[in-house]
């Protein structure tokens, strides 16, 4: 992936998802949390939290 998004912006991202809980995923908003690698930027751990793949 080569698309980085700012620190601030992935904190606040994931902080926001972590507020709602499961509620986004039951909803079908966002998928299964994706596993990642040790390696995985900041922006891939967040795409993979979401249920998405980069």
């Amino acid at each position: 992936m080569t698309d980085t998004t700012e620190d601030r912006d992935i904190a606040w991202a994931r902080g926001r998802t972590d507020e709602l809980g499961d509620l986004l995923r039951t909803s079908g908003q966002i998928g299964d949390e994706v596993p990642v690698g040790p390696e995985a930027s900041g922006t891939e751990r967040l795409v993979a939290f979401l249920g998405r793949r980069s």
